[in-house]
Order: structure tokens, then C-alpha cells, then sequence
């Protein structure tokens, strides 16, 4: 595969499917989480209600995450759903609340390899 192909893919697999940036359908409770260590803002993330999303497709796959493979077997972070290889490192996990608003959380590599939130952004469910 091609360095271009490799970039491309990954670039999809961060960004999401194609059904990104729908309303909300509750006014959801982000706390604010932008430049914090990823664990110290999963925490938060969680105590406001979101629930990391467990994928059971990501289970019964045979061939983890490429990049992300290393870091969910050290943390048991298991809604991380993918991680680049390049650049800042960037990873995207996806968090779920009561009312099935979606959370996307992108984390970037920090100081001593410590993965900071970068951004978040509500994205729709594969229901809607």
C-alpha cells in the first residue's frame, strides 16, 4: 500500500462516516475537556453522563486498530477506536449518553507521549 492510500485511510478513519455533524437530540452536558490528559478527561466525560462506546464490530475484529492496538491493551480504553501513525498521533474514541447523542473525542500526542484531547464534536449514531 502506498504511503498516500495508508494516509488516506487513516485521514477517513479519524474524520468519521458520513454522518457527522447531526443535531443533537437532547441538549447534552459536554464539560470541557480541550488540552487535558485523555484519562483525566475520559473521567470527566463519564462522571457528566457519557459512557465510552464499545463497538462490537471493534471486538470481533480479528485485526485491531491499526496504531491504537498498544495503547487500549495498556489502558483498557476500549471506545478508542482508531489512531494514526503519523504526525501528532491523533486518535479518535467515541463516547454515548443516555439519550444516544454521540460524542466524538479526538486526542493528539502531548508531552512524553501523553495523549491530550484535541477536540470534541457530537456526531450522529448509525440509527439515525
Amino acid at each position: 500500500m502506498t504511503p498516500m492510500r495508508y494516509a488516506a485511510i487513516i485521514l477517513a478513519i479519524l474524520t468519521g462516516p458520513a454522518w457527522a455533524d447531526c443535531a443533537p437530540k437532547s441538549n447534552p452536558v459536554i464539560p470541557s475537556v480541550l488540552e487535558q490528559p485523555y484519562p483525566e478527561a475520559r473521567g470527566k466525560l463519564i462522571a457528566a453522563g457519557w459512557q465510552p462506546f464499545l463497538d462490537q464490530n471493534q471486538i470481533s475484529n480479528p485485526n485491531p486498530p491499526p496504531f491504537a492496538e498498544e495503547w487500549i491493551a495498556e489502558t483498557g480504553f476500549f471506545e478508542v477506536e482508531a489512531c494514526s501513525g503519523t504526525g501528532r498521533g491523533f486518535c479518535k474514541a467515541v463516547f454515548v449518553d443516555k439519550n444516544k447523542n454521540w460524542l466524538r473525542v479526538i486526542t493528539a500526542e502531548g508531552a512524553e507521549d501523553e495523549h491530550v484531547v484535541d477536540s470534541t464534536s457530537l456526531v450522529c449514531g448509525p440509527d439515525d
